[in-house]
C-alpha cells in the first residue's frame, strides 16, 4: 500500500469518526431534551424516580453534589428558561461536521 491510498483511507475512518461523533452528539441532545420534557410533565413521579436514584447511589457511596442551602427538589427539575430550549437545537450544524463545541 503507497502513502496516497494510506492517506485515503485514514481520511475515510477519520469522516466515519467524525459522522459517529455528530449522531452520538445528536441523539444525546434529543433524549436530555425529552427526559426535560417528561420532568416538567411529570413532575411528582420524577422527582420520586430522582429520590429513589440518589438514595440507591448513596448505598454504593456514589455522592451527589449540592449547593450549599439549595433545595434538592427545585435544583433537579427543569425549568422553562428560554436557555433550556435553545441549548438542544442542533438544526443549524451541518450533519457532516464534527463535535467542535
Amino acid at each position: 500500500m503507497n502513502i496516497v491510498e494510506s492517506e485515503k483511507q485514514f481520511r475515510k475512518r477519520l469522516a466515519a469518526a467524525e459522522n459517529m461523533a455528530v449522531r452520538s452528539r445528536n441523539y444525546r441532545r434529543a433524549r436530555e431534551r425529552a427526559l426535560t420534557a417528561l420532568a416538567r410533565k411529570h413532575k411528582e413521579e420524577y422527582l420520586d424516580i430522582l429520590e429513589q436514584e440518589k438514595a440507591k447511589d448513596e448505598q454504593e457511596g456514589k455522592r451527589w453534589h449540592n449547593s450549599a442551602g439549595s433545595d434538592f427538589n427545585s435544583r433537579l427539575v427543569p425549568t422553562d428558561r428560554a436557555t433550556d430550549t435553545d441549548r438542544g437545537d442542533t438544526s443549524d450544524i451541518p450533519q457532516d461536521k464534527g463535535d467542535n463545541e
